[in-house]
């Protein structure tokens, strides 16, 4: 479709601009849009050698090694891509995500709070939060996080059923029960 058209485009401008960043830059997205996540890998990678400081080439990096369950080569480019925007909360809550695939479970906490302190509407990385909580057997903090992941995306119906064991976790038994039957509710909606 469009994607293979752009690149189409791109293949016939790099024949004039060999070393162009924008064009590796975009060469690579369209590649990752179209999942060819080892084609997006290697153009993101020729993309940081001709610019190492494009903090979205790398943090598009790490998605793509992610794709391809690189899960150290995605810590690492998420690490750095953090270093050359430090604000990006979705690079904090995927470096999180790509700890905890690593069982480094405090890190991954540090970077889940990072991301909301980035952005305190980031429902995802409350939720993350609070299933973290959940796994530490802190049932406060985790009610906490997910009350805030629910009020943000009351259809995530994954964060209605943790909350439901967060409250069930404090006595809170009625609560429970709601949040396990919105659970049901949003799932059998979606």
């Amino acid at each position: 479709g469009r994607y293979q058209e752009s690149l189409d485009k791109l293949q016939q401008a790099e024949k004039t601009e060999t070393h162009s960043v924008t064009i590796n830059y975009l060469t690579a997205l369209n590649h990752f849009r179209m999942k060819d996540y080892s084609r997006a890998i290697e153009r993101f990678q020729a993309t940081l050698r001709i610019d190492p400081k494009f903090a979205l080439a790398t943090f598009y990096l790490g998605m793509a090694q992610v794709q391809t369950n690189d899960i150290d080569g995605a810590t690492v480019s998420f690490e750095r891509s953090l270093e050359l925007d430090a604000t990006n909360f979705t690079a904090a809550y995927n470096l999180g995500a790509a700890y905890l695939k690593k069982g480094r479970v405090d890190p991954a906490l540090r970077q889940f709070q990072r991301a909301v302190e980035f952005n305190p509407q980031y429902a995802q990385a409350h939720a993350a939060r609070g299933e973290l909580f959940l796994y530490l057997k802190r049932p406060e903090d985790a009610a906490r996080a997910l009350e805030r992941a629910v009020e943000l995306a009351p259809r995530a119906s994954k964060a209605h059923y943790n909350l439901g064991q967060a409250y069930q976790a404090l006595g809170r038994t009625a609560d429970a029960q709601k949040e396990f039957e919105r659970a049901k509710t949003v799932a059998s909606d979606q």
